[in-house]
């Protein structure tokens, strides 16, 4: 006779958390997504003055995996990163734009992560620097595009992960 256990899947939202290995489990696959970079806000000026964007946050790493079950703790923990917040706005003019905060990394124990894509700096007169790209084992988050008197596209930064046994 064949024994046969469904498949469990789970879901992280953004925090530690505990994943529990469950009886008869064989592999455990999942996909893990750092945060991405927040959004520098751009320069405050007078009309007619020069006033670039903040740059765009950068996009996280992406590892998937799979583990045989039997290699994995009873429990292990999961930290999902949480997105970086975006630069605040200026009220003064002739005031460059915050420099935007870092997501954080998504790891599965100690056995593998996903880092957070960094965040864009605040707008200047010249230009808003994009932030640098994280790191993954599958998949690079694309970096974060710079402004300036032109302009420049952003990419999309992600928070999540997907943990199932069986």
């Amino acid at each position: 006779t064949s024994s046969y256990l469904p498949p469990l899947v789970q879901f992280f939202t953004a925090g530690t958390s505990t994943w529990t290995n469950y009886t008869g489990a064989k592999y455990v696959h999942g996909v893990l997504i750092g945060a991405g970079g927040g959004g520098g806000s751009g320069r405050k000026g007078a009309a007619l003055s020069v006033r670039c964007a903040g740059g765009a946050g950068a996009g996280a790493g992406y590892s998937p995996f799979a583990f045989p079950a039997s290699i994995l703790g009873a429990t292990e923990i999961v930290v999902v990163g949480a997105g970086g917040v975006g630069g605040a706005a200026q009220t003064v003019n002739s005031t460059d734009g915050v420099t935007a905060t870092v997501g954080s990394d998504s790891s599965f124990g100690v056995w593998l992560k996903a880092t957070a894509g960094g965040p864009g700096a605040g707008g200047t007169a010249t230009t808003g620097t994009g932030g640098v790209l994280g790191l993954g084992v599958l998949r690079d988050g694309g970096a974060g595009a710079s402004a300036s008197i032109t302009g420049g596209v952003g990419t999309v930064g992600t928070a999540g992960i997907k943990i199932s046994g069986g």
